[in-house]
């Protein structure tokens, strides 16, 4: 083939690529009138594979206008990450019932960040579906003929694979919150190429999985350093302590023994039992979906995949 004639796969990807410009721009106008959850949801998964796609085709292609495209849509998602943490834990909470005093003032507290958030993001996207950019930054989607090919699309996959065992390897030595999430990152990427390709149904199946109880993981620790925000504020609390539990907060993972010591000298000052039970409540559901991925991870269905192997 010419170096010059694009691969079916890599016009596959430039297809997929403006399909999904499209969609986000219906979704952002759809979440502007609506505000609802799932819009917000659908759009951040359809912008997060915008710019999963558009660096791959960066760097098959000598064309730096996929990598600018890339990260604009990065950036109009950064702002929606806080307010889709504090939705999924309005959810939560409502699921599971939390009744007690502490419980429904944290409620309040995050309905009342997420009008915060809400206004916020709204201003920005009204802002961004009222400018010539939001319209004209996808008339780079050209026939895809001129396209000068720098590594195939197969290559980029065998890549992203070996990225994969990479991560995987090193979670495998340090189950840490730090290699987890990492490892995350790495299988949604994998995932988003080989989507729009259509290749390996199996193994996109199995990255969904992993991400599906990576991200279950990974909203439990965040809920429970909401929580503490929610603490920190509504209580007063400051000093060396508050910023040490912060601090261990953000590493995870940190143990139902540890909250509890900490949540003990601030004893006095806020609603001791209420607080501990609603962040043991989210402790003990994160280290029951940990160990369920655990013993997921280990099974031959995953150790033993073609993803691993």
């Amino acid at each position: 083939m010419d170096n010059n004639e694009p691969s079916t796969d890599l016009l596959i990807l430039h297809s997929a690529l403006r399909d999904y410009f499209t969609t986000m721009q219906v979704l952002i106008k759809s979440f502007i009138k609506s505000g609802e959850r799932m819009d917000l949801h659908q759009f951040r998964v359809v912008s997060r594979r915008i710019h999963s796609i558009a660096i791959i085709l960066g760097k098959l292609t000598k064309n730096d206008r996929y990598l600018t495209f890339g990260q604009w849509v990065r950036e109009i998602v950064r702002p929606s990450n806080k307010l889709r943490d504090i939705d999924e834990a309005i959810a939560y909470l409502e699921a599971d019932a939390i009744t007690s005093d502490a419980g429904k003032d944290f409620y309040k507290y995050l309905y009342y960040q997420r009008d915060k958030q809400f206004k916020k993001i709204h201003k920005s996207f009204n802002k961004l579906v009222t400018s010539d950019q939001f319209y004209k930054v996808g008339s780079f989607f050209e026939n895809g003929k001129n396209f000068q090919l720098k590594s195939g699309v197969r290559h980029q996959i065998a890549k992203g694979k070996k990225k994969i065992q990479k991560r995987a390897t090193l979670f495998n030595d340090d189950p840490s919150r730090e290699r987890i999430h990492e490892l995350r990152i790495k299988v949604k990427r994998y995932r988003y190429l080989l989507e729009p390709l259509g290749k390996d149904q199996k193994t996109i199946k199995l990255c969904k999985k992993i991400q599906d109880y990576i991200g279950l993981i990974h909203d439990r620790e965040i809920q429970l350093h909401l929580l503490f925000s929610w603490m920190k504020r509504r209580f007063y609390l400051s000093g060396t302590t508050m910023k040490q539990m912060e601090k261990d907060l953000l590493k995870g993972f940190s143990s139902k023994q540890t909250i509890e010591n900490y949540l003990a000298q601030f004893e006095g000052k806020i609603p001791m039992e209420e607080c501990n039970a609603v962040a043991q409540h989210i402790v003990t559901d994160r280290d029951e979906i940990y160990e369920e991925f655990i013993l997921f991870w280990e099974s031959d269905n995953v150790r033993k995949s073609a993803l691993l192997n």
